[in-house]
């Protein structure tokens, strides 16, 4: 057989096992034994938040680094500042360094006299308004 005539078998296994699982799904949410299940974007935007948490404080000789949950895929960019944040208060404000997919790296610029950036703080770009 040729490598076409096995490409072929495999996708029709998968869309048949595709279409079987479909159709134990479809049974067991019309007898109510299973929920629905919605795609992410029926309850949330599609679109980036500009929002994330602090995921940690790297500790080095020179500055400290702060590494955010998010990057790329929440809308943070090179050179964007951003405010930390907890239980509304500022803590403080970073400058993006890098950013990658789904995390980025920040420089203090300024920390709230008496405050430290903790894990799980929370994190917004910074913007004007008009």
């Amino acid at each position: 057989m040729s490598i076409r005539v096995h490409i072929i078998a495999l996708f029709s296994l998968l869309m048949a096992g595709s279409a079987v699982s479909y159709a134990q799904d479809a049974v067991a949410v019309e007898q109510g034994s299973a929920p629905v299940a919605r795609p992410y974007f029926v309850e949330n935007s599609i679109y980036p938040t500009g929002q994330t948490t602090v995921f940690g404080v790297a500790v080095t000789p020179v500055t400290d680094v702060v590494i955010l949950n998010n990057g790329l895929d929440q809308g943070f960019r090179l050179g964007m500042v951003c405010q930390v944040s907890r239980s509304g208060q500022s803590v403080a404000d970073l400058i993006l360094v890098d950013v990658r997919d789904n995390r980025a790296a920040g420089l203090i610029l300024n920390l709230e006299s008496g405050q430290a950036i903790r894990s799980g703080d929370g994190v917004n770009i910074k913007t004007i308004t008009l």
